[in-house]
């Protein structure tokens, strides 16, 4: 898999953990644990496992992929009160699902693939 694409996966639950631990260190409520900042990482690379053994250029398997793994994230941010997914984080995750699905021949690796479904 490429580099680049586990280097966003990392930068985006890193940025999860660090502002749920700034906020505890404030004695707040992020709004999540850090078993949902795992769960994030589960289905990231789910996305990125299947995504990858995907024939290459074969747009509706990886289509089929994105919108599992959105939805997916959608309940995700749901169960966490919506404040798992912030801006960077949602920029992150879109990225990282752009760059996966271009890298199997799907998307020009600019065009937001999540649109449709996403709700973070």
């Amino acid at each position: 898999m490429n580099v680049e694409i586990l280097r966003i996966r990392e930068r985006t639950l890193d940025g999860m953990r660090s502002y749920m631990e700034a906020v505890l260190e404030d004695k707040g409520d992020p709004g999540y644990t850090e078993a949902d900042i795992e769960k994030c990482g589960e289905i990231l690379d789910s996305y990125i496992q299947r995504v990858s053994s995907s024939d290459h250029g074969d747009e509706q398997a990886v289509m089929s992929v994105v919108k599992d793994t959105v939805l997916a994230l959608n309940i995700l941010n749901l169960e966490s009160g919506e404040s798992l997914i912030e801006t960077d984080q949602r920029e992150d995750l879109a990225e990282l699902i752009i760059k996966a699905a271009a890298d199997v021949g799907v998307g020009n690796g600019k065009d937001d693939l999540t649109e449709e479904w996403r709700e973070w």
